[in-house]
């Protein structure tokens, strides 16, 4: 069951953690393709998603071509296919600004069949970006 402590802002679902920013709100969203998924919403207004599911994916390279094929038959502009260290796993990381002039991003990682998404939606390439949800990002574990 996860876990979100007020205190010190830590959510934790048992396999996953993070650390977010005081600021972050949670929000009362849903996903109808992950119904698991906890929401966040910074003092931007942006909109931060995590999730988690089981994959048959056999790399982050077939997921980012499932992304950037969706994107495409979107519409989507793609500004950021790169590969990051998150939890000493390789991760993707990946922006798009969507066919309404606001940005997408994609963080994602790979652990044994799970994948842990963040999906974050704001405004501004800086918003999908900022000092905040980059420590978040960068904060998290996999245990």
């Amino acid at each position: 069951n996860a876990t979100i402590s007020g205190d010190s802002n830590n959510y934790n679902d048992g396999a996953f953690s993070f650390s977010h920013a005081e600021g972050w709100q949670e929000a009362n969203e849903s996903d109808e393709d992950h119904s698991g998924a906890k929401f966040f919403r910074d003092e931007n207004n942006t909109l931060i998603e995590y999730y988690n599911v089981t994959s048959e994916a056999a790399s982050l390279k077939e997921i980012n071509q499932e992304r950037i094929y969706a994107a495409q038959e979107r519409g989507d502009y793609i500004e950021t296919v790169e590969t990051i260290t998150v939890a000493d796993k390789n991760a993707s990381n990946m922006v798009f600004e969507t066919v309404d002039g606001s940005y997408l991003r994609y963080v994602t990682m790979l652990n044994d069949g799970e994948l842990h998404v963040f999906k974050i939606t704001g405004n501004s390439l800086n918003a999908v970006n900022s000092p905040d949800i980059q420590s978040t990002i960068e904060s998290s574990n996999l245990i």
